[in-house]
């Protein structure tokens, strides 16, 4: 029995047989017989469908319902993600029937399909949700729901009165549909966490929302992210804050609330202590509007994470600073691309080196130079809890990386790393490359932008080829040649985990693409391949193809200037996006 079941795990994700107490090993046999070869997953109650098309949509979910043992209590927690397909574009009214049956359903994420007008599928969605009254999560993120798609849902949402969970991010919604929304969250009342970010509900959106907001006594966590709010909107919000006291999450990044937005925040953010996490990134905020943000910061000691990248700290950097030395719990701190100076950096640093408990590190974009490298590399010896760092487009050069470098093999539990753009030539990549060895742990390296060249990547090649859990590998723009692809091949051969590899615009022609091509048929997890804007004509397509046709999960293809003519080549691209 239980070789057979991990013969089948091979064909989905994965079965976890211990999680499916409700399940009979028989029928656990039948399910899994059932659903072989489809891209679903079933562990601890749950199913999850991802890249999947309507017509195995509705395979795996009629399978599962009809086999003895897997009814309707069995699924507690049902995941979609059809990114790749369309699952309620046509015929959602089946789909809906389907859903309906799974009664005893707490948790529906349906992600990136559309609800077709034509088809009534915003209609047919919201009969499915009168059936579901036992939710308790609900998402349908990039749905493009439309305002009037929401009047349609929102009928039948009030009456899931457990709701604690409402993530409707990457739609339509806008002023009206907002209204509609707000209308009904105050019939929400255990409603704990709203997303919806990605959406167009501007400064008019945000004043309906705040009717309700202060009435949701146990949202802890909301995300109004990228809504073309600007000041207005946040003076609005500022308000209704002051009475938000459970609040621990607000996200309010990527919109334009500019200098008298952030001045009304700092008003109300000095009564959120519990709050664990703030993001106001790229907001056109100024070095004023920092400034009064670094009043408020000292009150949130609490705070996990904060994130003010890409606004202009400038004048208000000592402010900031000051503000950070009691920031001393973060965990994640986003300060890409805040346009400080080298004088500035170091005062920075200075209160980075007393959080101890920093796991994620963005300091990208700043243009930190030497100087700024000497001054980080003092504090990164001590962020032994460190999984990210990203410090791309930092003109670090040869002289700024050795420093870096250094540092870097204290930081073994580093997971990502970010080299991106730094003026790096083989000089810098031999000392780098001896430290690299001792992240055996990483699964995101980013080296691309940088001058790599044959003699760097003899260097690289030796200190990744341990690195067996990457997942992703970055190395375009970089001049690579045929002999430095030949360099990194003997490395690349054994990172069979590896399942994005970047190799574009570099200057690799066919003898290249012949030991790549060795190297990629063990890449069996692959999922994207960028080889664009390089050299590869005919003769190098002949060994490319072959490898290829064994990429059986390769989604992406990257080839463009294919400098070739190979009909074979030209026909097997259509078969990924390219």
């Amino acid at each position: 029995y239980q070789r057979r079941v991990h013969g089948y795990s091979s064909n989905i994700a994965s079965v976890y047989e211990e999680d499916n107490q409700d399940i009979k090993g028989w029928d656990l046999l039948t399910l899994m017989e059932s659903l072989k070869g489809l891209p679903c997953e079933i562990n601890n109650r749950a199913l999850h469908c991802r890249d999947i098309s309507r017509e195995d949509f509705v395979q795996v979910l009629t399978n599962t319902l009809q086999t003895r043992g897997t009814g309707n209590r069995s699924i507690m927690t049902l995941t979609v993600d059809s990114i790749y397909s369309n699952i309620l574009l046509k015929d959602s009214i089946v789909l809906c029937n389907l859903l309906g049956k799974c009664e005893f359903l707490k948790i529906l994420e349906l992600r990136n399909s559309s609800v077709n007008q034509r088809d009534h599928g915003a209609r047919n969605l919201s009969n499915l949700l009168k059936q579901l009254t036992k939710l308790e999560v609900l998402e349908l993120s990039g749905h493009l729901i439309n305002d009037q798609d929401t009047k349609e849902m929102c009928t039948s949402l009030s009456y899931i009165t457990t709701l604690n969970t409402l993530n409707l991010k990457n739609n339509k919604i806008g002023n009206d549909g907002i209204k509609t929304i707000s209308r009904t969250l105050l019939k929400l009342r255990s409603l704990e966490v709203l997303i919806l970010s990605g959406n167009s509900i501007g400064d008019d959106g945000v004043k309906e929302l705040c009717t309700s907001l202060s009435r949701l006594f146990k949202l802890t966590d909301l995300n109004i992210r990228c809504n073309y709010i600007m000041d207005e909107g946040a003076v609005f919000l500022s308000k209704e804050l002051i009475n938000m006291s459970n609040l621990t999450s607000l996200d309010l990044g990527r919109n334009m609330i500019g200098d008298v937005g952030a001045e009304a925040l700092s008003k109300s953010l000095t009564r959120q202590t519990n709050l664990n996490l703030l993001s106001l990134q790229d907001n056109s905020i100024s070095s004023e509007g920092i400034a009064h943000l670094s009043n408020s910061l000292v009150h949130l000691t609490s705070l996990k994470s904060l994130s003010l990248g890409n606004n202009t700290v400038d004048g208000s950097i000592f402010n900031l600073s000051q503000s950070l030395n009691h920031l001393t719990s973060l965990r994640s701190l986003n300060l890409e691309k805040i346009r400080i100076d080298s004088e500035g950096f170091q005062e920075v640093t200075k209160a980075i080196e007393h959080m101890t408990d920093l796991q994620v590190l963005n300091l990208g974009s700043n243009r930190i130079g030497y100087s700024g490298a000497r001054h980080l590399s003092s504090v990164l010896t001590n962020l032994v809890a460190l999984v990210s760092l990203d410090l791309k487009d930092n003109e670090l050069g040869d002289e700024g990386v050795p420093d870096i470098a250094n540092s870097l093999v204290q930081l073994t539990t580093l997971l990502t790393l970010s080299f991106r753009g730094n003026i790096i030539t083989p000089k810098g990549f031999d000392g780098l490359s001896e430290s690299l060895v001792y992240l055996d742990s990483l699964q995101v390296l980013d080296l691309s932008h940088n001058q790599l060249l044959s003699i760097g990547c003899k260097y690289l090649s030796e200190s990744i080829r341990n690195m067996t859990n990457l997942l992703s590998l970055s190395l375009e723009y970089n001049k690579i040649t045929d002999e430095g692809i030949q360099y990194l091949s003997v490395s690349l051969i054994r990172l069979t985990t590896l399942k994005r590899l970047d190799l574009g615009h570099n200057f690799i022609e066919d003898e290249g693409t012949k030991h790549l091509s060795k190297a990629l048929v063990q890449l069996l997890s692959l999922t994207s391949l960028h080889l664009e804007n390089n050299r590869i004509g005919n003769e190098g397509a002949i060994h490319l193809i072959p490898a290829l046709n064994k990429l059986t999960s390769l989604r992406h293809l990257h080839l463009t200037y294919f400098m070739g003519s190979n009909p074979k080549l030209l026909t097997l691209c259509q078969s990924w996006s390219i």
